[in-house]
């Protein structure tokens, strides 16, 4: 592999070809755990850094891209997560990040508000939704 790299990569005075390479390979990592990351916050804090990384590469491993934004990339985390206690904390993260993304309709204006009848049915806004989660997981 080395005679690979070298072939492409050129080494100077103080890294070889191999060395300079491994560089941009660790960079796409830590862009794509930081990817991760900014996304699941509390998660992060809940399992510290060290376990945080450990747990997305893993999580990588069997979730690859498919997508062509980084975006998508913790889309699958909290079922990923479905036998794991913070599947909770990722979960409420997954619904922030949906709904900064998703449409919003415009609210009621004051005579739609004042014409509602007993059996009008509002509704939630698109962006927004109920989770159903076993303990106070925004505290």
């Amino acid at each position: 592999m080395s005679g690979v790299v070298a072939f492409y990569v050129k080494l100077n005075s103080q890294l070889s070809s191999f060395e300079r390479r491994e560089i941009y390979n660790r960079q796409y990592w830590f862009c794509v755990i930081g990817a991760v990351s900014e996304d699941y916050l509390a998660l992060n804090a809940v399992l510290s850094l060290k376990r945080f990384d450990a747990l997305i590469l893993a999580y990588l491993r069997e979730n690859p891209s498919t997508s062509f934004t980084l975006r998508d990339l913790g889309g699958k985390l909290p079922t990923w997560l479905a036998n794991h206690p913070e599947v909770e904390v990722a979960r409420l993260e997954l619904a922030y990040v949906e709904a900064f993304d998703r449409a919003s309709l415009p609210p009621l204006s004051a005579a739609e508000f004042a014409s509602l009848m007993r059996d009008s049915v509002l509704s939630l806004q698109p962006h927004l939704q109920l989770l159903d989660l076993s303990y106070p997981v925004d505290e």
